[in-house]
């Protein structure tokens, strides 16, 4: 069913997003550096829990 709205991202998707290499990318969802669940031999990232990463991430610390 590809083409349609899915609440999940690709490794490949992330990658873009962070604008990091696809290896980059791959080590840092397995070491755990962004919300992702395996399914299978499969990496996925829930949009959700990434873009509220994403966000709480890039916050200024005081």
């Amino acid at each position: 069913m590809r083409g349609e709205r899915t609440e999940i991202y690709a490794v490949k998707e992330v990658a873009e997003i962070l604008g990091v290499g696809l290896n980059t990318a791959y080590e840092a969802a397995r070491r755990g550096g962004f919300p992702a669940i395996k399914v299978g031999a499969r990496i996925l990232i829930p949009k959700k829990r990434f873009d509220r990463w994403l966000e709480e991430d890039s916050k200024p610390t005081d």
